[in-house]
């Protein structure tokens, strides 16, 4: 199976990575392959898609069973994640599944066609350090879908449905890193030193 890991990455951070290494050390998975969004789920402001590519090719170069895709570059338009899968699934590759943060759990009902993206594809949730499953929106997804959000500690080859999976905590997110930097900070040890270079040398994350 491969996973594919959605997200914004702005930036890539050594959590990120590490969780996708972590996915990746499972037998019944292949590999992981990062896709960030072209423009962020809820609209929110982020980088520009160049540069948050180049940073998740920068992050993960020369780490095996981890790549980068630009499938959801933005060419064709918004895509969402439902739209992102279906377009996989078309594509008769291996078996997949979807990787997403913890804290997209707790939105999912903003997300397009939530319903259908859980009653059709693989999930996979990832804990996250300080941040706690809503059971609120837990009884939501199961009243809506007649499914449950159950936690594992590992993906089975058999893997389906959707899972919370525990991963190693990693104390860092990108906002933080963010806002180090427009602090005037320097986030070495959490992100990668080539792409801690690269936000230098495009003056990534200085201006509020």
């Amino acid at each position: 199976m491969i996973g594919y890991y959605g997200g914004s990455f702005d930036p890539i951070h050594n959590g990120h990575v590490e969780i996708a290494r972590f996915i990746a050390g499972f037998e019944a998975v292949d590999s992981v392959c990062f896709v960030p969004a072209a423009t962020h789920p809820l609209g929110k402001k982020i980088s520009s898609f160049s540069h948050r590519i180049e940073m998740t090719r920068l992050a993960v170069k020369g780490i095996a069973g981890l790549s980068v895709s630009d499938m959801d570059n933005g060419n064709a338009g918004p895509c969402y994640t439902i739209d992102l899968l279906n377009r996989l699934k078309k594509s008769g590759k291996k078996p997949f599944f979807f990787i997403a943060g913890m804290d997209n759990l707790n939105q999912l009902f903003e997300w397009k066609g939530w319903e259908q993206l859980l009653q059709t594809f693989p999930i996979v949730f990832t804990t996250r350090a300080g941040l706690d499953v809503d059971e609120a929106a837990l009884n939501r997804i199961f009243n809506a879908t007649g499914r449950n959000i159950t936690p594992s500690e590992r993906i089975e080859a058999d893997f389906s449905g959707s899972t919370l999976l525990r991963v190693p905590d990693y104390a860092i997110s990108s906002s933080e890193i963010r806002k180090m930097i427009l602090n005037g900070e320097s986030p070495s040890g959490m992100i990668n030193s080539d792409v801690l270079d690269y936000i230098d040398t495009h003056d990534l994350y200085r201006k509020g």
